[in-house]
C-alpha cells in the first residue's frame, strides 16, 4: 500500500506506466519524473503525441515543405551548374544533402533537450545511451558541414552507418505498429513517426551510398596494378567466369525459394540462406588468395584502389551477411523481424551497384557493359523491393511470394549468359 509520503514517478509520455522508485520508462525508453513535479502541459501533450489523432496528409505538410525547398535549392544550383558546363550528379546530390542534414540539424537544435527525450523513444542506441540523443544533432550538423567541404569516401561511408543505424530504430517501431511523435524535425514540428519517417535516415543512408558509388567510376579508372595479376584476356576470361558462377548460385536461391513458395520444405526455410553462406565461405577467400599468398599484398591494393574490383568484393560480403541474417532469423536465434529486411536491402545495394558500376575498356566495350549492368541494376532493385513488399504486407497474396523470385531468376539468367565483350579492360593509353 502506498503511504502519504512514498515518492511515485511516472513517464511524461505514458503515464499510466508508474514507479515507486527512479528509473526510464519500459515501453518508450523516457526517464521517469515525480508525479507531482510533471506539468500538466507535459503530460496532456505527450499523451496526445503518443495517439497524435487521425493521420492524414496534412501531418506531413511540415516535412514535405522543407524536403520541397531543399529540392528546388539542389535543382536550382545543379541547374546552374549545368549552364556553366560543370553540370554531375556527384555536385548536385551533395547540395541536397548538405541542406538537408544542417537544417533538419538546425531543428533539433532549437530544443535539444526535447529531442533527447523524443528520440530515446524510438532510437535503439539512444534508448540504452540517453546522452546519445543530446550528441546526434551535432553528428548531422558535422556531416552537412563536412560536405561543403569534401566528399571523402570515409565521410560517406561514416553517413551510411550512422543514418542506417537510427533508421534500424524507427523500422523496429514501425514493426511493431507503434505511434510515436518523430522528432526529426525536433520538437518544434509535429511529424508522426511512420514509413515516411524513414526518408530522413534510410533515404540520406541511400543517397550517401549512390554518391560512394558514383566515387571513381568516371573515366573508366583502372588502376595499372591490375595488369601485375592478369592480363586483359585473362581478365575477361575471369569476369565472365565470375558471372557465370555468381548467376548459377542465384540461380540455386531461386530453386530451393520458389520450391519453399510452393509450401514443400517449408520448414526448411534456412536452406536457401544456407547456400549464400556456403558460397561467401568459398568465394570470399578465394577472391583473396587464389594468386597465392605471396600476392596476397598485390591482391589487397588492387582492391583498395580499383573502384571495379572493390565493388566486387563488397558484393561478396553483402550476399553473405544477407544469407547469413537469414539463416539465423530462420533458424530463430534472432528473433525480431527487423533481420528480415537485411535480404531485401542486400538486393538493393547489389543492383544500386550493378547500376553504377565502373567499367573497363575501349568505348565500344564501356556502352555494352554498361547497359548490360544497368539493366541487371534495375532488376536486382526491383527484386529487392518486391521482397521488401511481401514482407510488410498485411495480405500475403501468391503472387507476392513469387514476384521476388521470378525478377531474382530473371537476374541469375542475365548473369550467366554474360559474356565480357572484346576490349574490356583493354584501355587506348595502355
Amino acid at each position: 500500500m502506498n503511504t502519504v509520503n512514498e515518492k511515485l514517478y511516472i513517464c511524461p509520455m505514458h503515464p499510466e506506466i508508474v514507479s515507486n522508485k527512479p528509473g526510464r520508462c519500459s515501453r518508450c525508453g523516457m526517464k521517469f519524473m515525480l508525479k507531482n513535479e510533471v506539468p500538466k502541459r507535459m503530460v496532456s501533450v505527450q499523451t496526445e503525441d503518443r495517439g497524435l489523432g487521425h493521420i492524414t496528409w496534412r501531418s506531413y505538410v511540415p516535412l514535405m515543405v522543407i524536403a520541397g525547398l531543399l529540392l528546388f535549392i539542389a535543382f536550382g544550383l545543379g541547374l546552374r551548374d549545368f549552364r556553366a558546363g560543370v553540370f554531375s550528379v556527384e555536385n548536385t546530390l551533395t547540395y541536397f544533402m548538405i541542406g538537408f542534414f544542417l537544417t533538419f540539424a538546425g531543428f533539433k537544435l532549437i530544443d535539444l533537450k526535447g529531442f533527447a527525450e523524443g528520440y530515446s523513444t524510438y532510437d535503439i542506441l539512444a534508448q540504452r545511451w540517453f546522452a546519445y540523443g543530446y550528441i546526434y544533432p551535432f553528428i548531422e550538423l558535422f556531416f552537412g558541414l563536412a560536405m561543403i567541404f569534401t566528399q571523402s569516401p570515409w565521410l560517406l561511408w561514416a553517413e551510411i552507418l550512422v543514418m542506417g543505424f537510427s533508421g534500424i530504430g524507427v523500422a523496429n517501431k514501425l514493426l511493431k505498429r507503434e505511434q510515436f511523435q518523430c522528432v526529426c524535425l525536433g520538437t518544434f514540428l509535429k511529424v508522426p513517426l511512420t514509413k515516411v519517417t524513414l526518408v530522413e535516415d534510410f533515404g540520406m543512408a541511400i543517397l550517401a551510398l549512390i554518391m560512394l558509388l558514383l566515387h571513381g567510376t568516371h573515366g573508366a579508372e583502372i588502376s595499372p596494378l591490375i595488369f601485375q595479376l592478369h592480363s586483359p584476356e585473362e581478365f575477361r576470361g575471369f569476369s565472365s567466369l565470375g558471372h557465370w558462377i555468381a548467376g548459377y548460385i542465384l540461380g540455386a536461391v531461386t530453386v530451393v525459394a520458389l520450391i519453399q513458395a510452393f509450401g514443400i520444405l517449408k520448414s526448411k526455410s534456412y536452406l536457401w540462406p544456407a547456400i549464400l553462406i556456403i558460397a561467401g565461405f568459398i568465394f570470399i577467400p578465394y577472391s583473396f588468395l587464389h594468386h597465392g599468398l605471396a600476392q596476397l599484398g598485390l591482391v589487397v591494393k588492387v582492391v583498395w584502389l580499383d573502384a571495379q574490383q572493390r565493388q566486387h568484393i563488397i558484393m561478396l560480403f553483402l550476399l553473405f551477411i544477407a544469407g547469413l541474417s537469414e539463416f539465423l532469423y530462420a533458424t530463430s536465434k534472432l528473433k525480431n523481424e527487423i533481420w528480415r529486411f537485411v535480404w531485401p536491402t542486400v538486393l538493393t545495394v547489389a543492383g544500386l551497384m550493378f547500376i553504377f558500376h565502373p567499367q573497363h575498356g575501349t568505348a565500344e566495350a564501356l556502352a555494352f557493359s554498361q547497359l548490360f549492368h544497368r539493366t541487371l541494376g534495375m532488376v536486382l532493385v526491383l527484386t529487392g523491393v518486391l521482397r521488401g513488399a511481401e514482407i510488410v504486407s498485411v495480405s500475403k497474396g501468391k503472387w507476392f511470394s513469387f514476384a521476388w523470385i521470378v525478377f531474382l531468376f530473371i537476374a541469375a539468367i542475365l548473369l550467366i549468359i554474360y559474356i565480357e565483350p572484346a576490349g574490356a579492360y583493354q584501355l587506348l593509353n595502355r
